[in-house]
């Protein structure tokens, strides 16, 4: 916000002061964003949110549409995902339609009018509603937060600042999931949008950074995107429960032996629970203990597992297809 007021040519020291006599009507347009200096605040104007309804609503029902009005629908949401941060998860897949289709038509698959439908409740619902909070990445704070999985199970705490512990742990034949049917990616970031959704209520209006000791999953955060479909059907959990609960969240990498707490919650063994209490008793200043259940495990690896094995369908039968060479 600051840089675009820059552009601008406004001086922000001299808007700040002034906001409080600022009224709702003193706002500029850069690069068609509205900015509203009482508010500190950039919107979409009126008028293209009218546009992007009426070309969305036009294409989300269409098996294929021309690929000169796909790509101009793509370029009006990429300029309106300029004012929400981790939009281009929800673009990823007409990125995708783009570069792998050729011809003058696009066709639309399942995952394309899924998130498209996104973008309509977004443009409907959420348009002037701030969905972060103005805060460096370098400033942010480091949450108390580890998880982590393993075929045998999955585990995640949150120490909150009067020191309480809250975890859970659990196998994933108990929570009715096969584990081989997914590689340890997925298993890994899964289980981040179950403790995201678990611990969301502590986070509301921060940018905070979580420990995780999986490099592809921080990779996956901090590219916003995955070529893996069921990571990025994981991606897309965790932006819908971030924007529910107004925070923003990046993964820091950590070493697996500096991830004990988090390790031994998801390997269960005898005496696991003993070792952990020790350990955020030592490590954290933990004064007490509370377990929680994540919710929702069968229904979102089931979309992991489906999303997988389209792909794999996919690609199985492009290879029917392809020509053999002689």
């Amino acid at each position: 916000y600051i840089a675009l007021l820059h552009f601008c040519g406004l001086n922000f020291s001299k808007a700040k002061d002034d906001a409080e006599g600022a009224t709702t009507n003193d706002k500029r347009i850069f690069l068609g964003v509205e900015l509203l200096i009482a508010k500190e605040m950039k919107r979409i104007p009126a008028e293209r949110v009218q546009d992007a309804l009426t070309r969305l609503r036009a294409a989300v029902s269409k098996r294929a549409i021309p690929r000169k009005a796909f790509e101009s629908l793509v370029g009006t949401l990429n300029c309106a995902g300029s004012c929400m941060p981790f939009a281009k998860v929800y673009l990823h897949p007409a990125w995708q339609a783009l570069a792998t289709q050729r011809g003058r038509w696009i066709r639309q698959s399942r995952t394309l009018r899924v998130a498209w439908q996104w973008w309509l409740t977004w443009l409907e619902h959420s348009n002037g509603i701030s969905l972060c909070y103005e805060q460096e990445w370098e400033e942010a704070p480091t949450a108390k937060w580890y998880t982590d999985a393993s075929f045998s199970g999955l585990g995640g705490l949150l120490c909150t600042p009067d020191g309480v512990v809250e975890y859970f742990h659990s196998s994933w034949e108990d929570l009715g999931v096969d584990p081989h049917d997914f590689h340890i990616g997925e298993l890994e970031i899964a289980t981040l949008v179950f403790s995201a959704d678990l611990f969301s209520h502590h986070f509301r209006k921060r940018k905070l950074w979580a420990w995780c000791d999986n490099m592809s999953t921080c990779d996956v955060l901090r590219n916003e995107g995955a070529k893996c479909p069921g990571m990025h059907v994981c991606l897309r959990r965790l932006h819908n429960i971030m924007a529910r609960d107004s925070f923003l969240l990046r993964g820091r990498h950590i070493r697996t032996e500096r991830n004990t707490g988090a390790d031994e919650l998801s390997r269960p063994s005898p005496g696991h629970l003993d070792r952990f209490f020790a350990w955020a008793r030592e490590e954290l200043g933990a004064t007490a203990f509370r377990r929680v259940m994540p919710v929702g495990v069968a229904e979102l690896m089931q979309r992991v597992k489906h999303a997988h094995d389209a792909r794999a369908a996919a690609l199985q039968r492009r290879g029917a297809e392809a020509p053999t060479s002689r």
